[in-house]
């Protein structure tokens, strides 16, 4: 897939410039001899240890058929790029509006090699962008190949603005979107404390930290838009960005660790016995599916229904929500042990039939019995005594002893319910 973006991007690039000679200055043979001594190792390695399943799995399931069919379920509208874009590189993202107006109003026109350098820029950002929109399966990691050509696109722009200090009207749109940029940089400080309970992460202890970090970093922002300093306006969102990322990493990053990777799960199964059994996963996220192959070596199975469950295994690890409760289940499977980590709920479950031949008999479930009158259940009991005490002895002696015992108290109670 990256062979296939690469080569569109240098063809349209030298279709409209028509340097045909940079085709000698990129050493394309050296290159390519590299990128082989790079990549091709882990294919092989990967083709040994898989065979030709390697092929069909990575290359055609997860290649050709994400892209042209739904069977992934990750189906999204043709703009859903354009939105992850923006959002991933919010506030950045206002800074590319001057380049995006220049680029845009030249209509490929090129005539100098800067122009040349900004036409291959935006056709990194384009063709990515717009081949993995016609995708039929859509993921935000898609277009990460985007990124650097959208970090050049921002740069390129503040380093404009520092060294060559553009014509009037440039330099008004660049002010314009530098102070919407700010304004909504505190914006969102302001609203961060009424949409956290909407967001998909708890960052609820940090949203003070957070809410006076952006709040603070955008209203600096627009006051150096309004004094126009450029230098200043630059130093405060890096330094804004730095207090960031200590924020996240420090402290945002281990407060979820626990509930978006699944690396203390897999602890906890190895603490309730995990070798080799099966793991099925319900009702939980897919990512918990793939953590769990990852740091236990196995491959988990998601099921979407109890009747999926199979009572063909000696013994299954069954991960659902905390709420999980189904009395059905202990109709075909007996609970070993059940563990609660994280609203998650890890039962260790045995099938009957496992259960029965490994613990106890099977036993025959006993019918109902007519009412008799008294009489006649305390005889019915006595004979049940002897049949019982019949089963545990072994001597011979004994037998006959005890069951002339039995007959001649047998009698006697059944003269006796005669007279009464």
């Amino acid at each position: 897939m990256g062979l296939v973006l690469w080569g569109g991007i240098l063809t349209i690039f030298l279709l409209v410039t028509r340097q045909l000679e940079i085709l000698k200055k990129m050493k394309l043979g050296s290159g390519t001899l590299i990128f082989l001594v790079v990549a091709l190792p882990w294919y092989w390695l990967c083709y040994q240890a898989n065979g030709y399943r390697f092929i069909g799995e990575f290359l055609m399931r997860h290649n050709l058929e994400r892209f042209t069919t739904t069977r992934f379920q990750h189906t999204q509208p043709f703009w859903f790029y354009f939105a992850v874009l923006f959002a991933g590189f919010f506030p950045w993202i206002f800074q590319v509006i001057s380049p995006a107006r220049r680029f845009f109003k030249k209509r490929l026109r090129i005539s100098s090699k800067a122009e040349a350098k900004e036409l291959y820029i935006w056709l990194w950002v384009l063709v990515p962008l717009l081949f993995f929109s016609l995708s039929r399966s859509k993921l935000p990691g898609y277009i990460l190949p985007v990124a650097p050509s959208m970090a050049l696109l921002i740069a390129s722009e503040f380093e404009l603005f520092l060294t060559d200090n553009p014509e009037g009207r440039g330099k008004k749109w660049f002010s314009w979107a530098a102070f919407f940029q700010a304004l909504c940089v505190c914006l969102l400080g302001a609203v961060l404390p009424i949409i956290k309970d909407r967001l998909n992460i708890e960052i609820g202890p940090f949203v003070p930290q957070m809410e006076g970090l952006l709040i603070g970093v955008g209203s600096l922002g627009m006051i150096f838009v309004c004094w126009r300093r450029v230098q200043q306006l630059l130093a405060c969102y890096l330094i804004g960005t730095g207090l960031m990322v200590i924020l996240i990493t420090h402290q945002i990053i281990p407060q979820i660790d626990h509930i978006e990777s699944a690396r203390k799960l897999a602890a906890v199964l190895k603490q309730e016995g995990f070798v080799d059994q099966t793991i099925l996963i319900l009702g939980l996220p897919r990512r918990i599916e793939y953590g769990l192959n990852f740091y236990l070596n196995t491959t988990t199975k998601i099921i979407y229904s109890e009747n999926e469950l199979s009572s063909g295994e000696k013994e299954i690890f069954l991960i659902a929500p905390h709420s999980f409760e189904s009395k059905s289940l202990l109709l075909h499977f007996v609970v070993k042990s059940e563990t609660v980590f994280n609203n998650q709920k890890i039962m260790k479950v045995i099938p009957l039939p496992h259960y029965t031949t490994a613990k106890e008999p099977s036993r025959v479930r006993p019918q109902p019995q007519p009412l008799k009158r008294p009489a006649e259940a305390s005889m019915q009991m006595e004979a049940g005594d002897f049949s019982l005490e019949v089963q545990s002895c072994r001597d011979r002696e004994g037998l006959v002893s005890k069951w002339q015992t039995a007959r001649t108290l047998w009698r006697s109670r059944a003269r006796l319910s005669r007279d009464t």
